[in-house]
């Protein structure tokens, strides 16, 4: 036992959570007896939504750009979870990767994969909380939190998940809107960190001469200047984010606030032409994280339901507990 303990190594896994966009109930779009909107109700709708999927029997491929490989969900399972009182859906994906022009795999010999090849995983996690909040209980949002492993590339992961709550459970993840953002960032807790990134790009005549001037299309200048604080008090930080005289020298503004897991980013855009808009885009991120072992990971452990529990839900707490009434 002492050399296994010796050999065992610990990986930081990451949990994003995504949140779908606030829903109200008002015309009784979600079935439910006796007028009560309850999770329970929640989660039998998204079951019934991937029995549906399951009878077309269709794998749900999706590509990048200029690139030859695709994405693929082959099968999706899912599992009533409990969290105390609290009731949420476990989503099991089968995904692969296929349109495969390069790459092997070898066991006693290399053998050359194609296009018809797949390599995949029966093991892509998620749980989706169904989140009812409102002075009568008539709103809720979906709360997701995506399972990832030491085993797989995190991009992957994410992938396959919203895969799923797109095309199969008509979830969307969307980012805040700016009252919610200023609304968040004056509910936060003692100091912060803040990152400015200013932006602005100009078009100017070339200031180095190679005798080509004539062959010009365009010239382009682009002003980047980032700094980074530590320790800013919340006041500051709401000074900043609603001050706007940075346009004057920039068109561009990237705030990233981030106290302890909980993370805020606001990118705000100016355009000097004529409409003269103003665009803003606000994020929220959560970052956070847990612990599994190199004997978990080789033993399989880290895929079973209470293995997988136990790992969300200081997580799903955490997020509940900072933002209960939204």
């Amino acid at each position: 036992m002492k050399n296994i303990k010796e050999k065992e190594k610990f990986y930081q896994i990451k949990i994003p959570i995504y949140i779908s966009d606030s829903k109200i109930d008002e015309n009784h779009d979600v079935p439910f007896e006796e007028l009560v909107l309850s999770q329970d109700l929640l989660v039998q709708n998204l079951i019934s939504k991937i029995e549906q999927h399951k009878e077309k029997n269709v794998v749900l491929t999706t590509g990048k750009r200029n690139k030859t490989t695709t994405r693929n969900i082959d099968e999706v399972k899912y599992e009533k979870v409990n969290f105390g009182n609290d009731l949420a859906l476990l989503l099991k994906i089968t995904s692969f990767s296929s349109n495969l022009f390069d790459g092997f795999i070898e066991k006693d010999t290399r053998i050359k994969l194609d296009k018809n090849d797949k390599i995949g995983s029966e093991h892509y996690y998620a749980i989706i909380y169904p989140h009812i909040f409102g002075i009568e209980k008539r709103e809720y949002k979906w709360i997701v939190f995506v399972y990832e492993d030491p085993n797989k590339e995190n991009s992957e992961i994410v992938s396959s998940v919203k895969i799923v709550l797109k095309n199969v459970l008509n979830i969307v993840s969307v980012n805040i809107k700016l009252p919610d953002f200023i609304s968040r960032v004056k509910n936060l807790k003692d100091s912060v960190e803040l990152s400015m990134k200013f932006i602005t790009v100009n078009f100017e005549d070339n200031e180095v001469d190679y005798n080509i001037n004539g062959y010009e299309v365009q010239t382009k200048l682009t002003k980047i200047n980032e700094s980074s604080y530590k320790g800013v008090p919340i006041s500051k930080i709401n000074e900043i984010v609603e001050d706007k005289s940075f346009v004057s020298k920039f068109h561009r503004r990237i705030l990233k606030i981030v106290s302890g897991k909980h993370e805020l980013k606001l990118e705000q855009e100016y355009s000097d032409e004529a409409d003269s808009k103003f665009k803003e885009t606000a994020e929220e991120l959560f970052n956070y994280t847990s612990e599994v072992s190199s004997i978990d990971v080789e033993t399989e452990e880290i895929y079973k339901t209470e293995y997988i529990l136990k790992k969300i839900q200081p997580v799903m707490e955490n997020y509940l507990n900072s933002f209960p009434n939204d």
